[in-house]
């Protein structure tokens, strides 16, 4: 009988560009492994016009799971479970869910330095909260902290959250672009 390919049952979906390698692919999915995520790495995402395109891992994933995997990850480690969700986007991680994530991120991005297409992006999609946010490398394991400590049950006005390396903090992508926007009165 022919077996028929059923979607995960899993929350989260992490799409890679369709030219990964086979080895770039295989060291995503191991890095959500190891962090105890079960999720299905895709590389189907395609991308099409003139140049070298840079490479994506987008993850796909309501926010109080993103963010309470990390807390039960942290809470494994030190031997109790921490953070519960609170309402749509409120979430308590616990200390130490900042390293656990920190350890992941670095994880895609060692995962990826070898690959054909130019730097790329992690970008995590908020499904239940509707925003984007770009976990780079440059954020501190305190500045994921942070990130898994916000409340996001008020959107930004972009929809599009970032790391303010000056301002060790996380802004709305309008607020950074209007700060480094030269005045055009």
């Amino acid at each position: 009988m022919p077996t028929i390919d059923t979607p995960s049952q899993s929350p989260w979906e992490i799409y890679m560009e369709r030219g990964a390698s086979p080895a770039e692919i295989e060291g995503v999915r191991l890095a959500f492994a190891e962090a105890h995520i079960p999720a299905d790495v895709s590389a189907s995402y395609e991308v099409r016009g003139i140049g070298d395109f840079p490479w994506l891992v987008s993850i796909a994933v309501p926010f109080v799971v993103f963010v309470s995997a990390f807390a039960k990850a942290a809470g494994a480690e030190a031997g109790t479970v921490v953070g519960h969700a609170v309402g749509e986007g409120l979430v308590s991680a616990g200390k130490g869910a900042g390293r656990v994530l920190k350890e992941l991120v670095s994880r895609i991005y060692e995962s990826r330095r070898e690959s054909k297409s130019p730097s790329g992006t992690v970008l995590l999609r908020c499904t239940d909260v509707h925003q984007e946010i770009i976990l780079g490398e440059e954020v501190t394991e305190d500045g994921y902290q942070m990130l898994l400590d916000l409340d996001l049950s008020q959107r930004t006005r972009s929809g599009d959250l970032r790391w303010d390396s000056a301002a060790g903090e996380w802004r709305d992508a309008w607020d950074i672009w209007e700060i480094s926007t030269p005045d055009r009165s």
